[in-house]
């Protein structure tokens, strides 16, 4: 069971590029693989690709961008519909069922915090602190569906928004 490699030099006439093809022989098993480096990649190659196979060609070329729009995708999907789920909360008067002795300990606890920090105490029986709470309870328990809209929205986010204003912070700093 011996393998060699043979090294074949191919022209891609699309491209006007060579690539190399490795072919690995086994006995009578012939498998081949093309090679593209980055080096090779170009913008004519990533426009013919179609589907997740263009943006992971875009991703690779410029990760910055995208670990970016990622990261602040994230974070709006995590801080935009806290005060919209509480808005609801409040105005539906949906009664979250919790024991009513928990939820005075709870407002006891808060109303001594907002007091120290000069605002006036919570009245007895108020969920503004429940409504808050389950807030962000509801938010996390959705962050599966949180992190699938942000892979879906990062490729549109990071061509369109990020990669020109880190365009134009390129071009401030190679003025300076």
């Amino acid at each position: 069971m011996t393998f060699f490699l043979n090294l074949v030099h191919t022209k891609n006439f699309n491209l006007h590029k060579s690539f190399h093809i490795i072919q690995l022989y086994h006995n009578s098993f012939l498998s081949c693989r093309k090679l593209t480096a980055s080096s090779f990649s170009s913008t004519s190659q990533t426009e013919t690709l179609k589907g997740w196979r263009k943006h992971a060609a875009h991703f690779r070329s410029k990760p910055g961008s995208y670990i970016v729009s990622f990261a602040i995708l994230h974070e709006l999907t995590a801080i935009v519909p806290i005060p919209l789920v509480y808005v609801f909360l409040s105005t539906t008067d949906i009664q979250i069922p919790f024991p009513q002795q928990v939820l005075d300990e709870g407002n006891k606890f808060i109303n001594k915090v907002v007091t120290y920090y000069g605002y006036p105490p919570f009245e007895n029986g108020s969920r503004v602190a429940l409504n808050a709470a389950t807030s962000y309870a509801v938010i996390k328990a959705i962050m599966p569906l949180r992190i699938a809209a942000c892979i879906w929205m990062t490729p549109w986010t990071a061509e369109r928004i990020i990669g020109p204003i880190m365009k134009i912070f390129k071009r401030i700093k190679g003025r300076k």
